[in-house]
């Protein structure tokens, strides 16, 4: 396994919409086996392909090392929390409830939001032996799924907040470090490739 860098805010390719894979091989193995060693050397909880360069539709979510202990929001069922989840072709089939909750991004390094997304979820989706699976799950495991699944349609977790409970001030400065991030002016724990 290797650790791929991980794209900031800026780059093309994190907007651009992910292909379907049509077929799991020794390649694709190799990309989610590396994907999920790049979340891990990040400290993440998600990733998806494009924000690793990648124009594959693959989610890598681990939520093994979060810690709860201090915040019932991010209480994970036991089962969540035993291996990672690999979601190919994935498709939000329905989504119920809504609830904020702070959000960051690898992509976004050191920029965190509230962001308002639906508390459950269902999805229909290949693993990683290319199975066609659906699930439906709720709280932090569906929060980080929307929001890798929005990077595989091209889209950043900081264009879904409602600024409108910014003041103007906040506005400025969140632009600002967005800008910063953007130019590169900033530094990871792990490898990036800027704009």
């Amino acid at each position: 396994m290797s650790v791929m860098p991980i794209y900031l805010y800026g780059n093309p390719i994190l907007k651009k919409k992910a292909k379907l894979v049509k077929e799991i091989n020794d390649e694709k193995v190799k990309i989610i086996m590396d994907m999920l060693e790049t979340m891990k050397v990040a400290n993440g909880m998600g990733l998806a392909a494009n924000q690793v360069g990648l124009t594959d539709a693959i989610i890598v979510i681990d939520l093994s090392g979060v810690d709860e202990k201090n915040d019932e929001s991010l209480a994970i069922e036991k089962e969540h929390k035993e291996k990672p989840f690999i979601f190919v072709n994935p498709k939000i089939i329905d989504s119920w409830e809504e609830r904020s909750m702070d959000e960051g991004c690898l992509s976004l390094p050191d920029l965190r939001a509230e962001i308002v997304r639906p508390e459950f979820i269902k999805i229909n989706y290949r693993d990683g032996n290319f199975e066609e699976q659906n699930l439906e799950v709720g709280g932090l495991l569906a929060r980080v799924v929307q929001h890798e699944y929005d990077h595989l349609n091209g889209i950043l977790f900081h264009e879904r907040i409602n600024k409108l409970k910014f003041d103007k001030t906040e506005l400025v400065k969140l632009k600002k470090q967005i800008n910063s991030i953007k130019r590169g002016e900033i530094e990871a724990d792990y490898p990036i490739i800027v704009a």
